[in-house]
């Protein structure tokens, strides 16, 4: 058996890449594109809010106590993508999440933050979103 190590896979055509890969058990495949987040962040959401690092960002909105917004660089392809944030104190406390804070947009994502039923700022917010980019 050979091993093929590559540091970049480029796909012809207009789609660019496509492909499958085995599941961990070998009976199905799963499509690469759409298993890949198209956007993650992990940011602090307290003071001048700041991304510590992410993907697909083109920044942070701090709309008022524990509500936020995050722009995307590359929008979605519509308004069906599938959001999962997580928030708390440093790993001692974890928060709620309430994403769709307003209406579905392609190129923003509205979430709100607390740890009860009040809204507050937390410095640890952290997320992906899958869905199809336009």
């Amino acid at each position: 058996m050979s091993t093929l190590k590559v540091d970049n896979i480029t796909g012809r055509g207009s789609t660019g890449f496509t492909g499958s890969v085995k599941s961990e058990g070998g009976n199905t495949t799963t499509d690469l594109q759409q298993g890949l987040a198209k956007v993650w962040v992990n940011f602090d959401g307290t003071g001048t809010i700041a991304a510590r690092d992410s993907l697909n960002l083109s920044s942070l909105t701090d709309i008022d106590t524990g509500r936020y917004q995050i722009n995307i660089s590359s929008v979605f392809g519509n308004n069906d993508y599938a959001p999962s944030f997580t928030c708390g104190f440093e790993q001692t406390a974890f928060g709620r999440i309430v994403c769709y804070d307003g209406a579905f947009t392609t190129s923003v994502i509205l979430i709100r933050t607390s740890l009860t039923t009040t809204t507050e700022d937390m410095p640890v917010i952290t997320g992906n979103t899958h869905g199809d980019l336009a």
